[in-house]
């Protein structure tokens, strides 16, 4: 008996049946039959990828278009920031897929992935901090500028690679001296950026 499930052989099933050869038609015993392995293999590449989701997290939030993510801030004034404040960036030169709110100086992660994250920062004149890049409430690297004597405007800074979950927020803060404030340096010379690899 023929058996037809493919479409080359459709066509030899056409003309087979319009010769009167009624056995291209498949009986239910010969369908199960030849898709009992189909199914178990699928069952068990099934198996796979809830086992390589578990591994790796959920994949829900991606999309098969990526997503373009990238952003870049810097202080044109000068401002005095006090301990536990973000830094407030006041000019956005890049801002792709709106994930920078210029409003409170946070980035939001809009998927799960690695980002790569930069630091610059100057003192103004007398003033001496501590930087801190947040993931949420937690430091991920700090840096610090000094200008304590007034006689040089020195630039420090970092870059850093971070795992980030969807709706992790990042930020710049001021955390060190305590109770106090200090003054971080306008002209483009203070920066923030980040983007997603």
């Amino acid at each position: 008996m023929h058996f037809c499930h493919t479409l080359p052989l459709a066509t030899v099933c056409v003309w087979l049946a319009l010769l009167g050869d009624a056995g291209c038609f498949p009986t239910h015993t010969n369908t199960a039959k030849r898709h009992n392995p189909l199914i178990t293999r699928l069952a068990k590449l099934q198996a796979q990828i809830h086992h390589l989701q578990e591994k790796i997290g959920d994949t829900t939030e991606y999309s098969d278009d990526p997503v373009q993510v990238a952003f870049s801030v810097s202080m044109e004034k000068s401002h005095i920031v006090s301990t536990g404040s973000h830094l407030p960036f006041d000019r956005v030169l890049t801002n792709i897929g709106g994930h920078y709110n210029a409003n409170n100086n946070e980035f939001v992660a809009p998927v799960t992935g690695t980002y790569v994250f930069t630091v610059n920062a100057v003192c103004g004149t007398y003033s001496y901090m501590h930087i801190a890049l947040y993931q949420n409430e937690t430091p991920a690297f700090r840096t610090l500028c000094d200008n304590r004597t007034g006689s040089s405007q020195q630039q420090s800074g970092g870059i850093t690679p971070l795992r980030l979950t969807k709706g992790d927020k990042i930020s710049v803060r001021m955390v060190y001296p305590l109770a106090t404030s200090s003054e971080a340096y306008g002209s483009g010379m203070t920066s923030f950026s980040g983007f997603l690899l």
